[in-house]
């Protein structure tokens, strides 16, 4: 039986490792003042006690992205600046190599029975990890003694997987719900519901009581704007199951309580709790307010673009182009994609869409391939035909987020004579998110949540360059 490290010991392991996430490195330290530029004041505590005690950090441009989803690798990487884990065995999986930064943490958090691998020999550390299963990490990590009261959900019921570990780290006041009396076990967490719960863990006096009335984690507390030019649907759930309740207009202001997996937004209506699309909502006045975008997944239809292990280009562009362009109307841009299903356009039509529209950009994103299976990284191209300087620059500035998000080599902005490029009258870039010929990238690739990743990071670039 393997003993659990005590909270003492997990303490003043802290002092004796320091974070160096590449992922979330930052440059802050000041305790005395927020850390980041995108927290809620309500969330600036908790957030910056985990920072200041090296147990988390934030990114290279002063961002902590609270919203962003957590993956496996920094799951488990969080718990090992808790519990201490060194000196392990690097562990048999096929998708963890000696060169990841997280190797030592999978190897400690395998060897402590927190987490194990799949069947297919894989960990999956780039997989979003739930709610559910970091109740149950939480659980295998640390002993918990202090429990009040009894979990109830909804959705937590006997037998159902990680209901164990609900019931423990509720009832030990870690975690509560959500105001309609759900845990969400199978909803993937954020980077700040991960704070909330390690803080708790490390701070006694922040747990919360179990009352029976669960609070609200991950609370936005923004205005929004309706987009949707035919009305939004208000739902009684996050999801279209049944039909919808009312419908809002477009350009009504909504107050969001909080975002479900970044596709649905917590709100009241008429007194009650409800459900948006979070994709037709935007900030007031966007940062991208007035701009045209065209979005361009490459290939489509009889032309699969490259495609090895499994993985077809046309499949990861075109998710992550549909991911990217509601997250561009969140910011107030008028987007046109010149695909959102699976057909084919020619590179003329694509570029006479973009022409035709007078638009202020054009993101054309495609997966990389070569001859080499070694060959890896993001990499991104411009032309000098029109309007070089700032194409060059939207490149760059979407290149650095790729790979800052990614966590891929950095191949660099590039000049090339592409025709989608070289023929769109206006800063236009082709981006290539990583090689499908590499195995790492593919796997990685071909996943909602790299695919989700990808978007969020092309639309902090392009928000960036017309800033």
């Amino acid at each position: 039986m393997i003993k659990r490290l005590t909270l003492v010991l997990a303490l003043l392991a802290l002092v004796a490792a320091p974070f160096a996430e590449p992922f979330q490195k930052s440059g802050t330290a000041d305790a005395a003042s927020p850390h980041f530029s995108d927290i809620q004041p309500s969330q600036e505590a908790a957030v910056n006690r985990l920072v200041d005690e090296d147990v988390l950090a934030g990114y290279e441009d002063g961002t902590f992205r609270p919203d962003k989803n957590v993956s496996r690798a920094e799951a488990v990487t969080m718990i090992g600046r808790i519990t201490g884990f060194s000196g392990y065995t690097s562990p048999d999986f096929s998708d963890v190599s000696d060169s990841d930064y997280f190797v030592q943490m999978v190897a400690g958090a395998v060897h402590d029975e927190i987490t194990r691998g799949y069947e297919d020999n894989t960990f999956r550390p780039h997989r979003d990890v739930t709610r559910g299963e970091m109740a149950t990490f939480l659980t295998r990590a640390f002993t918990f003694t202090n429990r009040d009261g009894e979990a109830n959900f909804w959705d937590i019921y006997p037998g159902k997987l990680h209901a164990t570990g609900t019931e423990v780290i509720t009832t030990a006041g870690i975690a509560n719900g959500y105001p309609d009396g759900s845990f969400r076990p199978d909803q993937s967490i954020t980077r700040y519901e991960m704070v909330l719960f390690l803080d708790r863990v490390l701070h006694p006096e922040e747990r919360v009581s179990n009352d029976g009335s669960p609070e609200v984690e991950g609370m936005t507390g923004e205005t929004r704007v309706v987009t949707a030019s035919s009305g939004l649907n208000v739902r009684p759930g996050p999801n279209t199951d049944g039909s919808p309740i009312d419908r809002i207009a477009s350009g009504t202001e909504v107050d969001v309580l909080e975002t479900v997996n970044g596709g649905w937004a917590l709100i009241l209506h008429n007194g009650e709790f409800a459900y948006v699309s979070n994709s037709y909502l935007r900030s007031p006045g966007g940062s991208l307010a007035g701009k045209t975008i065209v979005v361009d997944p490459g290939h489509g239809g009889h032309d699969p673009g490259a495609s090895a292990y499994g993985v077809v280009e046309k499949n990861v562009v075109l998710n992550t182009g549909n991911y990217l362009a509601p997250m561009l109307e969140a910011q107030g841009a008028h987007v046109i994609q010149t695909r959102s299903t699976d057909r084919f356009i020619s590179l003329s039509g694509r570029t006479n869409m973009a022409n035709n529209a007078g638009a202020d950009a054009f993101i054309s994103i495609h997966a990389n391939a070569a001859g080499s299976s070694a060959a890896h990284g993001t990499e991104t191209y411009w032309s000098s035909n029109y309007s070089a300087a700032e194409s060059r620059e939207l490149a760059e500035k979407i290149n650095s987020e790729l790979v800052r998000e990614l966590n891929t080599r950095d191949r660099g902005a590039k000049q090339a004579n592409f025709h989608v490029t070289r023929e769109s009258r206006m800063p236009s870039v082709l981006v290539e998110l990583g090689f499908v010929t590499n195995y790492s990238e593919a796997q990685q690739l071909n996943s909602a949540s790299t695919q989700r990743r990808a978007a969020e990071a092309i639309t902090r670039g392009t928000v960036d360059f017309f800033n």
